[in-house]
């Protein structure tokens, strides 16, 4: 890890970090399925309407399948605030596998495969660097992240989903409640010398649950443009789960759906969690 940068203290207050970067779906061809997270394999991947070119995609994009015709998949893709539906030949796409991870501390979720459960000690080192840059965060408590995974590769920041675990409350889920909760949001990162933009809240269903989902771009010193994070805090029967999935702002579009299959994917309370 030691050539590893690390990020700002998001890591621990938002579950951001800066690991190695590669894209997903390495793993040989499998068969692709209605309902499956695919990946583009190409920078010249085409969604098609007919003969018409809707968009073309950089190598890496997740889709989900939507459909399938023939040897052609119906994929809603998105690219530089564009979207569009139409259909992306199966060669110029490849299936991710999504593993899951279960942790003692009473949840459960799906992620790519291809993708590193960060160990504990990798995940102390990020407390440690996180510490080093802030002051506010002397006592970081690295067994407060209980998984980080993220996307192994290059020397760059990683695409990365966290799980945070502990007591607390979230405000009343509804539309003030969101407010407010993004209104604790600035505070606590202002206070690390960060700034939040285009910071929205609702609240939402992960599975049988409530939930808040809140998004933003934070700039910060050391980072080379801003990051964007997905936060969804979920209220267990004693405790708080917070997921963060984080991207560059210019490459979270790439990364959605497969973050969103990931939070669809969350269980908590699996089998009782510990403090």
């Amino acid at each position: 890890m030691s050539r590893r940068p690390s990020f700002l203290a998001a890591a621990v207050l938002a579950g951001a970090g800066l690991f190695p970067t590669a894209l997903p779906g390495q793993a040989p061809a499998a068969p692709i399925r209605k309902g499956d997270l695919v990946v583009s394999a190409s920078d010249r991947t085409e969604v098609k309407s007919e003969d018409q070119v809707l968009l073309t995609l950089s190598a890496g994009t997740t889709l989900v399948a939507a459909e399938l015709k023939d040897d052609w998949v119906l994929v809603t893709a998105k690219r530089e605030g564009k979207e569009a539906t139409g259909f992306v030949h199966v060669e110029g796409l490849r299936r991710i596998e999504m593993l899951k991870h279960a942790s003692p501390r009473g949840f459960s979720l799906r992620y790519p495969e291809g993708w590193k459960v960060a160990s504990a000690d990798e995940r102390a080192e990020v407390a440690g660097n996180v510490k080093r840059y802030f002051e506010q965060f002397r006592g970081a408590d690295p067994s407060k992240v209980p998984v980080m995974i993220y996307n192994p590769g290059q020397e760059e920041f990683a695409e990365n989903v966290n799980c945070c675990v502990g007591p607390g409350s979230v405000p009343e889920i509804s539309a003030d409640g969101a407010k407010q909760y993004v209104n604790g949001l600035r505070e606590g990162f202002e206070k690390l010398g960060a700034r939040l933009t285009n910071v929205r809240a609702e609240a939402i269903d992960v599975g049988n649950r409530k939930a808040i989902s809140a998004r933003w771009d934070v700039s910060a010193r050391d980072v080379k443009e801003p990051v964007r994070q997905w936060q969804v805090t979920i209220p267990g029967k004693s405790q708080l789960y917070v997921v963060t999935c984080s991207a560059f702002a210019s490459r979270f579009e790439r990364y959605e759906p497969l973050f969103s299959e990931v939070v669809k994917s969350i269980e908590v309370d699996a089998g009782g969690s510990k403090p």
